[in-house]
């Protein structure tokens, strides 16, 4: 009797587990993202851009990004970083972020994605920027909206999380909320940071980078599993009757 109900609070335990399943990713200041699993993306370029080294570099404390005077009116992008984002959708995320950018440069209005972020699972996105002077982030046709005019030029702590199982996700800065809104739509799946915009570019720094995604099962599979633990209870109330 004492094996069977030891069996069964493992059980318990393996799907509380399951269903609270978590991994953190971390950047580092001692090499540059691309050494440490992340892809770098250099989109239309000059033949006089010199590539990753010239957009990025690292001192150890932080990442810096100066895409300023590389990007033109002709749409050209300095580049930026991305790994796959590993969500589904049943999966919750969060992406926290200290930054602050010095310098923008914007060659037409409403693009300011110079220094952006952005979480995608393949079907939605949700994204968001910072300029000296204001916080943006995507609307349903792609466009910048600012939500936020405020000095970022010094360091300020930036989290975006969401469920994309409830359709939306919200920003804040320095723990004050810049609101909550629905996920535009997204043909990847990955996790981006830095110059993703033509017509833009910012120099900008990162001290802080870590993002957290969740596995949440499916309620199909967490179904089936109570259902193989209540059967396996009610063996043992059977066996405890007999």
């Amino acid at each position: 009797m004492k094996r069977e109900l030891f069996v069964l609070a493992i059980c318990g335990m393996m799907a509380l587990s399951t269903a609270a399943s978590a991994t953190t990713i971390t950047l580092g200041f001692d090499s540059l993202p691309s050494a440490q699993g992340f892809t770098f993306n250099g989109w239309i370029v000059r033949s006089d851009w010199a590539g990753e080294n010239q957009s990025f570099s690292v001192d150890g404390e932080m990442l810096h990004q100066d895409t300023t005077g590389i990007g033109a009116p002709d749409g050209i992008v300095g580049g930026n970083y991305w790994m796959p984002s590993n969500l589904s959708s049943s999966s919750t995320f969060s992406l926290s972020v200290r930054a602050r950018v010095t310098d923008f440069q914007a060659y037409r209005t409403a693009f300011d994605f110079g220094f952006g972020f952005w979480v995608q699972n393949g079907d939605k996105s949700a994204a968001f920027s910072i300029t000296p002077t204001a916080v943006s982030r995507l609307n349903n046709s792609n466009l910048p909206v600012q939500v936020s005019i405020s000095d970022n030029a010094s360091f300020h702590d930036y989290i975006m999380d969401g469920s994309f199982a409830n359709g939306t996700w919200s920003l804040s800065r320095d723990g004050v909320s810049l609101g909550t809104w629905n996920y535009t739509l997204a043909s990847s799946d990955r996790v981006i940071f830095g110059d993703s915009a033509s017509y833009s570019n910012a120099a900008g720094d990162i001290s802080s980078f870590s993002y957290t995604y969740s596995s949440v099962p499916e309620p199909s599979s967490i179904l089936a599993l109570l259902c193989g633990m209540g059967g396996f209870g009610g063996m043992i109330w059977k066996r405890r009757s007999a």
